[in-house]
């Protein structure tokens, strides 16, 4: 009787294999997460990039008379430090001077960054070990007052996010930054 018992539940868990979707590793699908807690309550998005390689960076951070701009530019992208309050905004002052390109997000895909930038549980998590590089800034506006800011590394996948009140130690997986970088390119 044991050994039908056996062979009857081989048989289902053998015959249930294979009949599930595939997918990516290490990857889940946002629709399948529990809750999705917005950090930001916002009406409106800037976003601020700039191009510049790790070796005229490296040249740059080493260069003994840095230029007003180019103190700035390496203030942004690898020393300013995420404080956890956003009353302090005056880091983003000359961040176009500095090189950083303006875009403001269109009002169409605020809820899709409504899905990325929200405190959830993950199935898997997935963590970098590099020196970050923050060329990407959004800053997150409600009636003209920056309420929110995000610094990413998509090279890393490592951010420095500011303004909120939910956990934000787990932003960016289940291939949250993929979805945010074509997003936002």
């Amino acid at each position: 009787m044991k050994a039908k018992n056996f062979l009857l539940f081989a048989c289902v868990l053998f015959s249930s294999c294979g009949t599930q979707p595939k997918e990516k590793p290490g990857i889940v699908e946002v629709s399948k997460q529990v809750a999705c807690e917005p950090y930001f309550d916002f009406d409106a998005v800037e976003y601020y990039s700039v191009v510049i390689g790790e070796d005229s960076l490296w040249a740059m951070y080493e260069k003994e008379n840095k230029s007003k701009n180019e103190k700035k530019l390496k203030e942004l992208l690898l020393d300013y430090p995420a404080t956890g309050t956003i009353s302090d905004t005056s880091m983003l002052n000359g961040i176009e001077e500095a090189g950083f390109k303006k875009k403001n997000i269109l009002p169409e895909k605020f809820a899709d960054l409504n899905k990325i930038f929200c405190e959830r549980r993950h199935e898997i998590a997935q963590y970098a070990a590099c020196k970050p590089i923050y060329r990407d800034i959004l800053i997150f506006k409600k009636t003209n007052h920056t309420v929110g800011l995000a610094r990413v590394c998509f090279k890393c996948n490592l951010s420095e996010i500011i303004g909120t009140i939910r956990n934000t130690e787990e932003f960016g997986q289940s291939g949250d930054y993929d979805r945010l970088e074509k997003l936002l390119h």
